[in-house]
């Protein structure tokens, strides 16, 4: 090759040759280890892979490199004639030049970033397909219990179905044994009236219309049955006072009823007696073996001798009796009970309204309520000692709720809850007390 022969194409071809044959390289970032790390080997990513090497590899084209020839002899003269034409022409050559490699760089760059990102990007997916996974896995095993949950919901409805069925056919049950028990007794009166010689009486015709006229008594009976409440119930309400009488004996029930009380100290092995003026009650009794005796209670205590029993039971008699019958008969339980005997009388407690709406005026027997002072003053006169109260059955569902306090609140809220809590009492306090007196 000749002087005359080079030219500014040829040139720029050897550069291209020159810069394809380079093997030198300046990596900018070594992101792209970041990205060896992509678990994805599909063929996008491998060319992707090598593709990014390349740019780190061949971004900074050199502007100058080692100028030789193969020809002998005037291959010096060729050397130093594109030597001196690069040096003429580095002016014209060199800003295209820079300009280019700085493009190369921050392309490369961008790449590498773009990698990167895309790096991270793949390992955020690979975590998300992860938790995906896990989530999936997790939603199927809540799918499989919220089945199995269905199922045994579905298994307890058929339960609770079979329960209240079986609590409604003993219901049925305890209704039926009750009715078979009044049924016989009825026969059995009905009996008795037939064994009646009727040639002994003869009555008027003003007093068979007296007799005939007059209302029928009410079956108290049925009536406690219907809405005093299950007699296991009241069994368990009286277990309070077990404490009391347990070293005193004997024990007297005065008005006894269906023989709560009296079967509750028998089955803790306590001798006791009831009494009740009702013979339908004291047939209920005795039909179920219980001591209970048809008598009237002051009758009965003034019969017996003095200081005879060690404790006298009366649940919800005295708001049934006059205010001197009252008097009369703390008087005479006093006389009857040894030294250190128990008189236990359980009322109505008229302090909270609630029980006039719904116990006090359900029986139209009732005289009037007993208030717990009076009571209290009466055992006092007698001469009842360690004289003290036990109020029972508070009407919880019915009370109004307090305000819920908080510091941003007014300090009055706790003068509205203390209110309310009066009021509670007053409307839905504790609806029977049992006053209970020592000898």
């Amino acid at each position: 090759m000749s002087y005359s022969n080079l030219n500014i194409e040829e040139i720029m071809s050897n550069i291209k040759t020159a810069v394809k044959a380079s093997k030198e390289k300046l990596e900018i970032n070594e992101s792209q280890n970041y990205f060896n790390q992509i678990n994805n080997d599909g063929h996008e990513v491998i060319e992707l892979k090598q593709e990014i090497r390349n740019n780190n590899q061949k971004w900074d084209i050199p502007s100058e490199w080692i100028i030789t020839s193969h020809r002998k002899g005037i291959g010096r003269f060729i050397v130093f004639g594109k030597k001196v034409i690069r040096k003429l022409l580095r002016w014209y050559i060199n800003p295209s030049w820079d300009q280019q490699r700085d493009f190369n760089a921050s392309v490369t760059r961008s790449i590498n970033i773009l990698s990167e990102i895309l790096q991270d990007t793949f390992n955020k997916n690979s975590i998300l397909s992860l938790r995906l996974d896990e989530n999936k896995a997790l939603i199927e095993k809540h799918s499989a219990e919220l089945v199995s949950l269905n199922t045994k919901c579905d298994k307890s409805d058929m339960k609770l179905e079979t329960i209240r069925n079986q609590i409604e056919a003993i219901d049925y049950f305890s209704e039926l044994t009750f009715l078979n028990d009044r049924l016989r007794r009825i026969e059995r009166n009905i009996r008795q009236i037939q064994n009646v010689d009727l040639g002994k009486y003869k009555l008027s015709e003003t007093q068979l219309t007296k007799e005939t006229s007059s209302a029928p008594e009410l079956d108290y009976l049925l009536f406690e049955h219907r809405f005093r409440g299950d007699r296991e119930k009241i069994k368990e309400r009286q277990n309070v006072y077990l404490k009391i009488f347990k070293d005193k004996t004997p024990i007297l029930d005065i008005g006894c009823g269906r023989g709560e009380f009296i079967e509750m100290m028998i089955e803790n092995g306590i001798e006791a007696t009831g009494i009740d003026i009702n013979d339908d009650m004291v047939s209920y009794c005795r039909d179920r073996n219980l001591p209970v005796l048809m008598a009237e209670g002051i009758a009965y205590l003034d019969s017996i001798e003095n200081n005879s029993l060690g404790g006298i039971f009366i649940a919800q008699v005295v708001e049934h009796l006059k205010s001197d019958q009252i008097i009369y008969l703390i008087t005479l339980a006093h006389k009857k009970l040894k030294p250190q005997g128990a008189l236990v009388i359980e009322t109505i407690n008229p302090q909270v309204l609630y029980t006039f709406a719904n116990q006090f005026y359900l029986d139209l027997t009732h005289e009037k309520p007993v208030h717990p002072h009076t009571l209290e003053f009466i055992f006092q006169q007698v001469g009842f000692k360690n004289n003290r109260f036990e109020f029972m059955i508070p009407a919880k569902d019915m009370q109004i709720p307090n305000l819920i306090i908080s510091e941003d609140l007014s300090s009055n809220i706790r003068e509205f809850n203390s209110a309310v809590d009066r009021l509670n009492q007053i409307l839905y306090g504790e609806q029977d007390y049992a006053i209970i007196g020592i000898k």
